[in-house]
């Protein structure tokens, strides 16, 4: 069964009954469209909006599908971005974290006018949009978190570009605080290095970890001693250790800098890797773990204020200031630019006198 819409007598659009519902289609100025739905009224209706933007964009069939790219939701592209962006990203946690975040962003339990945009064409949102989040969640939470959340919703925006959602991301015209501001340069006392050790599972640094906290304070540990990042040593493997040279060989797809970069090891860092050798593919037996959530828990057991597993890092290269060169040590952080390594040399002038003597 089918029928036809016309238009002064003219055919323009076919419509027809299917088990699933009803099939319209559009073959107009070299444009061939279907789409079902559940009633013909509903079928008509769609057939006939798309007449009317055939006829207002032209023969164009690019026109057209720009046209309908343009009425993509925030809520669509956020969808999109979690189903098929986010799971690319290194780590399972990043996929989850981000859905955290999205789910988090489309309630009003966030306080921020984005639940309200949610439903709305990711096009129509503009750069006063964006300044009116900003504020409202500054008024809220730390300038971290809102660089966080800027992030996220960057790249969001970035995708949707590419997706040919928009034309230009709305963030383009925002100013926001220099990330930099909100970087961590916290250092971490022995004492409170043994407190977080205890904290997790009673840990002592010359045991083979039994418990996942235990192994959690085994990364953290030998983050301290190499500086390599979470992710780095959450998922690292065999091939990548070289112990005959006393170095890590990262490829560019594992590293922040998606650049290969070599770690030294230490013969602390190499005790410390044999104590976590495991069976599976991984040399720890981390890679299912929420390693920043049990870290934080086990923190909030002790009296140490502001402490996150990333502080590890800053410690690290602080420590290692004391025994490389700069360019030995962005060597060793993967720094490109070097005045992001002179910031953990704190020397000061009484200190290197002596040397000109």
């Amino acid at each position: 069964m089918f029928a036809v819409l016309k238009k002064c007598g003219v055919v323009m659009a076919r419509l027809e009954k299917r088990k699933a519902g009803w099939l319209a289609r559009v073959r107009k100025k070299g444009i061939d469209q279907a789409r079902t739905f559940d009633t013909k009224k509903e079928a008509a209706e769609w057939a006939s909006s798309l007449e009317r933007k055939i006829d207002e964009y032209g023969n164009n069939a690019e026109e057209v599908t720009r046209h309908r790219l343009y009425r993509k939701t925030l809520r669509e592209t956020f969808v999109r971005y979690v189903d098929e962006v986010s799971p690319r990203k290194k780590g399972r946690e990043t996929a989850l974290r981000e859905n955290q975040r999205f789910q988090q962003m489309a309630t009003s339990q966030n306080h921020s006018p984005l639940p309200d945009l949610m439903d709305k064409p990711i096009s129509s949102i503009k750069s006063f949009h964006i300044a009116e989040w900003k504020m409202t969640r500054l008024s809220t939470v730390k300038e971290s978190s809102v660089a966080r959340e800027k992030n996220f919703l960057c790249n969001v925006f970035t995708m949707a570009r590419e997706w040919g959602y928009i034309e230009e991301s709305p963030f383009s015209n925002v100013k926001f605080a220099d990330d930099r501001s909100a970087s961590r340069d916290r250092r971490v006392s022995e004492e409170e290095i043994e407190q977080v050790l205890f904290a997790l599972d009673h840990w002592e640094d010359h045991k083979v970890p039994e418990t996942p906290a235990q192994t959690v304070a085994l990364l953290w540990k030998l983050c301290i001693e190499t500086a390599m990042r979470q992710q780095e040593v959450k998922y690292l493997v065999a091939s990548e250790i070289d112990f005959d040279h006393r170095v890590i060989n990262l490829a560019a797809e594992r590293t922040k800098e998606k650049k290969k970069k070599t770690l030294a090891l230490s013969s602390e860092a190499i005790r410390l890797l044999n104590l976590g050798k495991t069976d599976d593919d991984y040399w720890f037996a981390s890679s299912k773990l929420n390693v920043s959530s049990i870290f934080s828990i086990a923190v909030r057991k002790t009296l140490i204020d502001d402490l996150e597993f990333r502080d590890s890092r800053h410690e690290a290269l602080t420590r290692l200031s004391e025994k490389l060169t700069p360019f030995e040590l962005a060597k060793q952080a993967g720094h490109t630019d070097m005045n992001r390594t002179l910031k953990y040399f704190r020397k000061t002038a009484k200190d290197f006198s002596c040397k000109l003597a």
